[in-house]
């Protein structure tokens, strides 16, 4: 990595996205919302934070699990900490959140394959785009914080 990506990455770890003085907090309505674990919940936001940093550095759109889709939406909420203090403080830009991008799953990749064995041009690429998926997937940044 960069020293510049690194640095990104180190803030985006360092931002505190639960406020533990607040009464509901992200984690908290994480966990209510969906019936997740602390854990889980804590592991989903590390995620998100991972997701964060690929979506500025990529040179390609990148696509949120939907569990990290949770944390973005539930961050979004909080329009004024997300718009005014997270992107430019921490990201040094705004970061939208497109609906339309489509979620590509392995499971879909092969679906597609058994539908149209021979009919789609592209489906030469859905090997590519498993083995992304699947790199993507183990790719780890760990956060000073992290255990």
């Amino acid at each position: 990595m960069l020293e510049k990506q690194q640095q990104l990455y180190q803030r985006i770890c360092d931002y505190e996205l639960d406020d533990p003085s607040h009464e509901f907090g992200l984690l908290a309505h994480l966990m209510r919302a969906n019936g997740w674990s602390r854990p889980f919940a804590l592991r989903a936001i590390e995620e998100y934070r991972k997701f964060v940093f690929l979506a500025l550095v990529a040179d390609h759109p990148v696509t949120p699990s939907d569990q990290v889709d949770q944390v973005w939406h539930l961050h979004l909420l909080c329009s004024d900490a997300y718009w005014n203090d997270f992107c430019p403080r921490v990201l040094g830009r705004p970061l939208h959140h497109h609906r339309r991008l489509v979620r590509i799953s392995r499971k879909s990749c092969r679906a597609i394959r058994i539908r149209h064995p021979q009919g789609l041009g592209w489906q030469r690429l859905i090997p590519v785009l498993e083995a992304l998926l699947t790199s993507a997937r183990h790719t780890e940044f760990p956060c000073s914080d992290a255990g």
